[in-house]
């Protein structure tokens, strides 16, 4: 398009009203100068770590063109009538070393290493050399800028140093060109699109300003609209990878969060059907085992060897209908929401559960000490998910004991670790053969290390109930009870969240 309007482009004077051609390029440069620090900002401004070092080269690059720019329209005649002729030259070196600094840029940046991230002081590194550049260019027009020779085609046309910068700054804009195209076809990035567009509109922009002849004619005015497109462009290329770019990343990166999340539901709605089948199955089939088992060990028939063999029948399947029925709770906590949960109030179960356990247990010796702190509201939350993780292991450590008397403390505290969420600790000591070390490092496994947590499997119940309690917010240690020495016994901690006050319940 742009070669097609330069083939097509009037010769002579265009504008004839000197005002109305000062007041054209006054906006074009106020345009470029403003674009040139928008290029700066949509860069600088956002958190500069996540940036790539070729757009902070750019934007900081961008700056300085935009103050050369500046410098320039404060020192050309063309635009202001406030500076006398003999300023002239200056603002003409001010719009040379504008286009040197954009095509510079340009070029160098296309050099650096796209994916490579801003590390902590490059940035501000940048911004500091560009800057010192620029007041360096600023510096050398104060000094000698009374000495400059103008430096535009219609004063100077055949002035070497001229027309040696002009096709220098060609040259690299056309390099710069094939080496934005040749990174945009191997990354398929649109940014390097509109870079290899903006620095071959910058080529053509020279190459018409070289061409011009008088202030106004054609191809200066080509050459306006050539630099306003150049500089948009980079401007919208920058603009997509600070803002654009981001933002689809984020709105993709949020359709596939939620796709997972309904995919994970729905796993998790078939894994508890699968669950609901396959343990209903299970226990359809492992009761006529033990009932037959119950026959033999019942026989006035059966061999001491048949029916120490029925006995194991009965104690393996005992474990797999303990196993069905502690997935079984497992899956219906899982399904509960938390903040559904009614209070469990500790000072009523705790008592009463010593009592069952005594009459269900009535030949063995319990002796149990309960320790509840003095407080009017001692309950946590969880409701009969909560009382059967804490029957579960009173259960255990009533059934894993040698010895002929039962001495067991059950003692409750405050939760001192500072988590933000108040609970009670529910510690219940045995004096039983206690659980050896590789046994209590699996239990202790939180279910959120994905390295550990499936070793978890080679303990009993408990291990059941550690996942409900972590479902509940809460959790379950496993200690012994004589520190070093685990055949004294279990110290197994439940902690669970506290309710709050007046919710009693239990359901």
């Amino acid at each position: 398009m742009f070669v097609a309007v330069s083939l097509v482009v009037p010769g002579g004077t265009v504008i004839e009203d000197p005002e109305a051609s000062s007041t054209l390029r006054f906006t074009a440069q106020t345009i470029v100068m403003f674009v040139s620090f928008g290029v700066f900002f949509i860069q600088w401004l956002p958190p500069k770590q996540l940036k790539s070092v070729q757009a902070i080269f750019i934007a900081t690059g961008f700056l300085s063109t935009g103050l050369l720019t500046f410098a320039h329209m404060m020192t050309c005649t063309m635009m202001l009538d406030v500076t006398g002729s003999d300023e002239a030259p200056v603002g003409s070196y001010f719009h040379m070393m504008s286009g040197v600094t954009m095509a510079g840029t340009m070029l160098v940046a296309a050099y650096i290493p796209s994916h490579r991230r801003v590390v902590r002081g490059e940035s501000s590194l940048m911004l500091f050399g560009f800057l010192a550049y620029t007041a360096l260019v600023a510096a050398t027009a104060w000094f000698f800028g009374s000495s400059f020779p103008s430096l535009c085609p219609h004063d100077a046309r055949a002035d070497a140093t001229r027309i040696v910068i002009e096709v220098v700054m060609i040259g690299v804009l056309l390099v710069a060109t094939a080496k934005y195209y040749a990174i945009g076809r191997t990354a398929h990035d649109m940014t390097f699109s509109y870079l290899s567009c903006a620095a071959f509109i910058g080529a053509y922009n020279h190459i018409a300003f070289c061409l011009h002849q008088e202030p106004n004619d054609g191809f200066s005015i080509l050459s306006v609209v050539f630099t306003i497109a150049s500089f948009a462009l980079v401007f919208i290329a920058l603009f997509s990878t600070s803002v654009t770019q981001p933002y689809d990343r984020l709105r993709r990166a949020q359709k596939q969060a939620e796709k997972r999340r309904k995919e994970a539901e729905a796993a998790t709605v078939k894994a508890q059907t699968y669950l609901d089948f396959l343990s209903h199955d299970i226990a359809n089939m492992i009761s006529p085992i033990m009932n037959r088992a119950e026959i033999i060990l019942q026989s006035p028939n059966a061999s001491d060897k048949q029916k120490d063999e029925a006995g194991k029948i009965v104690e393996q399947t005992q474990k797999v209908a303990s196993l069905i029925a502690n997935l079984r709770r497992l899956s219906r906590a899982e399904r509960i929401d938390v903040n559904s949960f009614d209070a469990l109030d500790l000072r009523t179960l705790l008592p009463e559960l010593v009592r069952t356990r005594r009459e269900a247990n009535p030949d063995r010796k319990l002796r149990v000490v309960i320790q509840i702190p003095d407080e009017s509201e001692v309950a946590v939350i969880g409701g009969s998910v909560a009382e059967e993780i804490i029957e579960e292991v009173f259960d255990n450590a009533i059934k894993h004991s040698g010895r002929e008397t039962n001495r067991i403390t059950i003692g409750v505290s405050p939760e001192n670790v500072n988590t933000g969420k108040p609970a009670w600790n529910i510690e219940i000591m045995d004096d039983g053969p206690g659980i050896p070390d590789h046994t209590k490092s699996a239990l202790n496994v939180a279910s959120s290390d994905p390295g550990k947590r499936y070793t978890r499997g080679v303990a009993s119940s408990l291990s059941i109930m550690s996942l409900v309690a972590e479902h509940l917010g809460g959790r379950i240690k496993v200690e012994d009870r004589v520190v070093g020495d685990y055949t004294q016994g279990a110290r197994v901690t439940i902690t669970l969240p506290r309710a709050p006050i007046h919710t009693h319940g239990n359901t």
